[in-house]
Parts: structure tokens; sequence; C-alpha cells
């Protein structure tokens, strides 16, 4: 499957293979960003913001080619930037973003939340936050092969934080003059690379 979306008005697409054309999926508000999308076992995980508002993730559920929704999960902050799968656990970023034009965003700054989708408990999906306070936002996370930690990319203060998901612990590791808005590992050669 094949997904994007717009936001300030906020709305999923989905790629018609077929017809080779985008179809409109879902809409949600005018006012709202759609921060990121995943699918995740036979569910769709859409991350939706707002500039002073908290933050939602939809989750809906796909089979057969239909799709339903499961659960709408609030978060404490603005915007839901981010998501990152390891080892098939699921956790979202999040941070106040920008506010409006004469406020600040929801939320204490930067969090890092843990997605249950409710299966092996015969539940409805949750969020539980893991650990919150890193800088103002996390835009992105990623981890390295074999670790069980994550890290997260912040962007303004230029901090790279290590997450210690177990633990729910957070540690700066690295400290720039930059702003880091994205992460990514990569292994080559049996080298692992950070960008």
């Amino acid at each position: 499957e094949l997904y994007c979306a717009t936001s300030k008005g906020a709305v999923l697409y989905k790629y018609d293979r077929t017809s080779q054309e985008w179809e409109i999926l879902f809409t949600y508000e005018e006012d709202e960003y759609i921060d990121f999308i995943q699918k995740y076992n036979n569910k769709i995980l859409v991350g939706v913001g707002h500039d002073n508002n908290p933050a939602k993730v939809y989750v809906y559920d796909y089979v057969n080619n239909v799709y339903s929704l499961s659960g709408m999960l609030p978060i404490d902050e603005s915007r839901a930037h981010c998501c990152h799968n390891l080892d098939g656990i699921v956790y979202v970023g999040s941070g106040k973003g920008d506010g409006g034009e004469y406020s600040e965003g929801a939320g204490d700054g930067g969090a890092v939340y843990l997605f249950d989708d409710g299966v092996a408990q015969n539940s409805s999906p949750t969020l539980t936050k893991i650990v919150e306070g890193i800088d103002d936002n996390v835009f992105d996370i990623t981890h390295v092969n074999g670790a069980s930690s994550i890290l997260a990319s912040t962007g303004g203060g230029g901090y790279i934080y290590e997450i210690d998901v177990v633990n729910r612990a957070a540690f700066i590791v690295y400290n720039g003059s930059d702003d880091i808005i994205s992460i990514k590992s990569l292994d080559i050669d049996d080298k692992t690379y950070i960008f």
C-alpha cells in the first residue's frame, strides 16, 4: 500500500494502483497536520497534530481492504511528529510544535510513547508515555541494530537522546550547534552510521 497526506487541511490519501489515482481515505480538521502514517500488523496508525490542541493518534484496523477506526488515542503534546518500530514495538515521538501566532503548543516538551495495539490482551489500543521532558520536540526516532534502546532527535537544541525503553530513562548522547530534525541509523560493511 502507498499512502500520502496533506496538512492544514489534513487529508490522508491512498494510491489506487488500478486506476493510478490518489483516493481520499480519511479527512480530518482544516487546522490539523498529519504528522506520520505507519502500517503496523493489520493496522494503520495516523498521527494528527495541531498548533495548540493536544494531538491524536488514530488507529485503523485494515482487514480485507476495509478500514475501520479501532481507537483514537490523545497525547499530551500538540504534535505527534514521528513513530518508529523496534522489534515489533511501536514508539511515538511528540512535542509542543511551534504553537500558533500568539500561543505555545500543548504539553511540557518532547516525549516518547509506547503503542500497544491491544491484540495480546484482547483490549483496545493504548499509548503509554515512557519518557518526557526531552527538549521541546521529538522530531524523529531510530535505533541501532542489536540495541534495545532508541535514539531521538530533537531539533532546535541540536540534541540526540538515547532512550532506555526498559528503564524509561533518557540521556543526551550528542549536542551540536545545528538543528537536528531527522535521524537514521544504517549498517554498511559491518559499521553502524548515524545520520
